[in-house]
This record gives structure tokens, sequence and C-alpha cells, in this order.
């Protein structure tokens, strides 16, 4: 189970209660943020279906009103006759007359043959295209049936009009209208719709009541996600959630209906629930204000009710701590009879009680250290004086070896021989080199060299002996002066529990950093539990905080055993900020610190732990950016 970090009752209270009432606060805003948008979808989509039906019922009374104004146009006699010739001349000037009284963009006349005549308001529309997406209606036409179709040209779209030109009950051809559906028709539409009008030709606007420079890229993400059925049937429950010009709009889209089959002929209704979403956001931050004042409120008076509830705790933590420092004279005052007041009788009781035992012990202390003195005294002395005759002894056979190596010494060899130089001072040249003496003086000289080095290397040897038993002797006294001290313990360990006892302490549900463990088997260590741990402890802890510091999404912690050179070796890698170069060197130094809350004291005073310890504490790292490896080297347990 992960151990709650160390905190006070009311923190411990607090924290959750207060995490409780945002919770729930974030709960009641997420379900009327959900209500709300089914709301705004709902009125949106009611809105829609009925600005469809509107625009539909809108394109049948216009193609009547189309019909009724354009059917008697050939009956009039200043036409008849000039169709009846049917001559292109001829036939231009009336067309051209048609195109300005009717306020017309193209009229054309046609006959079985084909287009006889064309008359248009702009010299740049395209007739061939025009004239190519007429035929359908021009056939029915000049079939004897009048007929109202909608078809594009270029990037435009248009109405068409086609009705038969007859001659004693004889079709004799088919004059035909054509009017471009643009701003004026998407904002009359838009008004009796109440929403916002696109008229898209293929893949481009034809006219739009926005004016927005990216209307065209989002009313196609709306014609390819919503589209309605074109027969006016019952439109399907999706909605395209847009944003055009910095205001939200709720969009669906439908064809016009075409002779030809055009699916490039669409139309698309926005409405828009900016204001609604103004309000939702007004109505959020007021909500938020609230609810922050009642987290506010209710936690003061959760504070309050802890505090007084907890007020006798503290007096008995004073009371418990009294105790601790030897105080056995505080009593708590019984203000209650609930288990507050139950706890301080016992407190009271058991003060008492420690009292009485603590004035026995002193009595008892007090004989037992007069008759435990002489014989602690006796014990520690025979102790250090057996180790120390012990010692002596060797001592004692030491000095003895050196001072018969010096007895039997042939000192007194060289002066014989320095004494036969001397009186040879003058001719020492002749006497060393010619008399038979002095040839084995040379000799004899060289054999004395070779007995000096032999009783130097002896003596040597003999007094590092000695040297060796006063550095024991020290160290038998000055076991017995620590045997008194307080101080940890050695002992065996497993390695692989040693770490995990450290991870356990540094582990944090609120961390997203993930541990890996690669323990080799069997690795034990003789060392003071816990200095080990400190410097652990310390390594996880760093390794986590460059964790959390990196911007990687994936923060890994790598905790690894080895074992090799009869050292075991930790070490803890970390995916995090990692370290730079130039601080390599200084990363150990009492101090040095690269983080900001930082004092420099941890790894500084982990490498003197590790080295106190007869190990080593190590660092590498690639650069900023790419994490780093901390060491921790300590002798193999034997």
């Amino acid at each position: 189970m992960t151990r709650l970090p160390d905190m006070t009752l009311r923190t411990k209270v607090l924290v959750p209660v207060i995490a409780c009432m945002a919770l729930l606060i974030v709960l009641a805003m997420l379900v009327v943020n959900r209500r709300v948008n089914q709301q705004f979808r709902t009125e949106a989509w009611n809105t829609l279906a009925s600005a469809d039906a509107e625009f539909r019922n809108y394109q049948r009374n216009r193609c009547e009103d189309l019909l009724l104004r354009f059917r008697n146009l050939p009956r009039e006699p200043r036409y008849r006759a000039t169709f009846l010739l049917g001559d292109p001349a001829t036939l231009r000037q009336p067309l051209e007359d048609l195109l300005s009284e009717q306020n017309l963009d193209i009229v054309f006349y046609s006959a079985e043959k084909g287009v006889t005549a064309v008359a248009k308001r702009d010299a740049q529309m395209p007739a061939t295209d025009f004239e190519s997406a007429a035929k359908p209606c021009v056939s029915r036409a000049l079939e004897g049936q009048e007929t109202v179709d909608t078809l594009k040209a270029g990037n435009r779209l248009y109405s068409l009009v086609s009705v038969p030109v007859s001659v004693d009950g004889e079709v004799i051809g088919a004059l035909s209208f054509g009017l471009e559906i643009g701003e004026s028709e998407a904002r009359r539409l838009s008004r009796l719709a109440h929403s916002q009008v696109v008229f898209l030709a293929g893949s481009l606007v034809a006219a739009s009541t926005l004016t927005a420079p990216d209307v065209n890229e989002k009313c196609l993400s709306v014609l390819d996600t919503c589209l309605l059925p074109a027969k006016g049937s019952a439109p399907t429950a999706n909605l395209t959630q847009i944003v055009v010009d910095g205001r939200h709009y709720f969009g669906l889209s439908g064809r016009f209906d075409s002779l030809a089959g055009d699916t490039t002929l669409n139309y698309v209704l926005l409405s828009s629930y900016e204001d609604a979403l103004q309000a939702l956001g007004q109505t959020q931050v007021l909500l938020l204000e609230v609810s922050a004042c009642a987290i506010l409120l209710g936690s003061w008076v959760v504070w309050w009710l802890v505090k007084r509830a907890t007020q006798p705790l503290q007096e008995l933590r004073a009371g418990v701590e009294a105790v601790a420092r030897g105080d056995f004279s505080k009593r708590l005052e019984i203000k209650s009879k609930d288990e507050c007041g139950q706890l301080a009788t016992v407190y009271n009781t058991m003060a008492e009680n420690l009292k009485r035992s603590k004035e026995e012990l002193e009595k008892a202390s007090a004989e037992l250290a007069r008759s435990s003195r002489l014989a602690g005294m006796a014990e520690v002395a025979t102790g250090v004086l057996h180790n120390v005759r012990n010692v002596m002894t060797s001592v004692n056979i030491a000095s003895a070896l050196v001072a018969d190596r010096i007895n039997k010494s042939r000192t007194p060899g060289l002066a014989k021989v320095v004494a036969l130089l001397r009186e040879h001072e003058n001719d020492l040249a002749t006497f060393l080199t010619i008399d038979a003496k002095g040839k084995k003086v040379i000799e004899y000289l060289a054999q004395l060299s070779d007995h000096f080095a032999g009783d130097q290397a002896a003596i040597v040897k003999e007094l590092k002996r000695m040297q060796d038993c006063i550095e024991h002797m020290q160290d038998v006294v000055k076991s017995q002066q620590e045997y008194a001290k307080t101080s940890g313990a050695a002992e065996k360990l497993a390695l692989a529990d040693l770490v995990e006892d450290a991870l356990k302490m540094n582990t944090s549900s609120r961390s997203n950093v993930q541990v890996v463990k690669q323990f080799a088997d069997g690795l034990t260590v003789h060392v003071q539990k816990h200095k080990v741990l400190q410097v652990l402890v310390n390594l996880i802890r760093n390794g986590r905080e460059a964790c959390e510091g990196s911007p990687s999404a994936v923060k890994t912690l790598t905790v690894r055993t080895t074992n090799g050179d009869q050292r075991v070796r930790i070490a803890v890698t970390d995916n995090g900020v990692g370290i730079a170069p130039e601080h390599l060197n200084r990363i150990f130094s009492h101090g040095f610190t690269t983080k900001k809350d930082g004092h420099g004291f941890g790894l500084h005073h982990s490498a003197l732990v590790a080295k106190e310890l007869g190990g080593a504490l190590l660092v590498h790292s690639e650069g900023e950016g790419k994490g780093a490896t901390f060491t921790l080297e300590l002798p193999a347990a034997q």
C-alpha cells in the first residue's frame, strides 16, 4: 500500500473534501454542457428543417411564377411572325428586346436543328455551356411541355424556363429564358428561412449571404458530411458544426432539382448559435465564481470544525512531547466524555505511572551503576590489557630480531678496511692494483655492501611489523573508546531488497514516471543500511524529478544492479532533462545545483557517504535532453 506523505489531519480532511466538491462541480458543468449542447442541436435541427421546407416551397412558387411570367410571350403578335420566319438575323433583335424588357441574363430560340439565336447580358458568359446544360429542358419544350429547370454555367447557378412556340397548333421551336440565382435570391431566401444561405455550383460558391473568405471551404465540409434528400423527404438527423468569421453555426445541405441529374447543384443552410454560446459561456463563468465561493466557504467551515475536533489531540501531542523530554508532570484537562476525553484520562494515568516508575528506576539505576562500574572497568581493562599484551609480545620479538641483526653486523670489518686504506693513503692506486691485500679490498667491499643491504631489508621488515603492531594496539584502544557510542551497525543485505526499499520510499501515486527494474540474482552487500538508503533515495528522487521536467511523452526510470571486480553497482538511469557537459565535473561539488529550488547538498553528501562505505558515486550523461545515469558502487559482501 502506498504511504501517504506526511501532512496534518486538517490537510488530510480538507484535501478530499475540496477534491470532492471540485469533482461534483466539474461533473455538474459537464452534464449542463451536454444538455445545453443537445438543446442547441435540437433547436438548430428544427430551425434548419423549417428553413429547408421554406426553401423548397420557395423554389416551387418561383417555378410557377416564372411559368406565368414567360408562357405567353411567344404568342405576342410582335414575336410570332419572327419565330415563324426562323431567320437568325431577324430573331436577334426580338431576343435583345426580351432580354432588356424582362431583365433576363440570357434568352435563346431553339428549333429542331438546335439553337438558332442567342442574346445574353454578360458577354463573358459561357453560352455554349449554358445551351448544353439546357438541352433536357429545351427538349421537353420542343415536345410541347412548358418546363422549369436549374442548371449551372461556369461557376453560376441559373433558373431556366423553356416554353414551346406554336403556330396553328404545331410546335415550331422553343423559347428559353435564363435568370441567375444570385445574391438577391440568397438574401430573400435568408429572410424567409431565418438562416444564412449559400448556393454552390460545383465546388465554388455561386451566391452567399456570408462574406467571410473561408465560406467556400467551410460549406464544402458541410456538403460532404450532411446532405438532405433532394425530393423533400424527411431530412436526416446529422448536423455539422462550423465556425465562419468567428461565429458558430450548425449546417445542413441540400440539392437543387435538375432534369439532367446534376449532383453539383447544392445549397447550404446555416443556423447560428453564437448568441446562445456566449450566454452559455457567461453562465459557466458565473457558475465557476459561485462554485469557487462555495468551495472557499465550505473549506473554511470544514477547517474550523476540524480545528475544534483536533484541539484535544494537539493538547495530547504536547503532553506526549513533554513525556518524551522526560517531563512527567504535565496533565491534560478533561473537557468532555467522548473519545478525546477518554484518551486524556488514559494519558493522565500513563503519565502518573511513568513518573512513579521513573523515580523507582532512578533509585535502582543508582545502585546498579555503583555495582556495575567496578565490574565494567575491570572487564574493559582486562580485555584491553589482554589484547595489548599479545601485541607487545610481537613487538618484543621484532625488537629482539632487530638487535640481533645489529649485533651480528660486519661494521667492525668496515672500520678495518678504512684503517688499511688510510695507511696507504699516499700510494692508494699502487696499493689497490699491485699489493695482494689491496686487490682484495674492492671484493671485500662488494661483499660487505651486499651484507648491509640484506641487513637493511630485514631491519625494515621487522620495523614495519613493529609499526603494524603499534597500530593494532591503537585500534584496540580506539575500539574500546567507540564501544559506548551509538552508530549504525553494518549488516549483510540482499541488494535487490535494499533497492526495493528505496523505491518504496519514493513511490508517488501522482507520478507518471514508469519504473523499470533490472536486478541481477544473488547480489549481497555488507553495509550500514540507513546510509545506503540515504544515497539511493536521493538518486531515485533526482531521477523522477528529471523525468517530470522533461517534455518526453514516455518518462522512464530504470534501476539496474550488476556485479563485477568484487564490487556491486546500482545504476539509476532516467530519460529526463540530462546534464550539460560543462556541469559533469561540478555535479558533486558542495553547493552546486541546476534546480531553481535546489541547495546543492544532496549529491555532495551522497558522494561522501559512498566513499565512507568504501565505494564511489559516478555520473554519466550524453548532454541536455538525453537523460543521465548515476551509479553507486559498493564492495561486494564476502
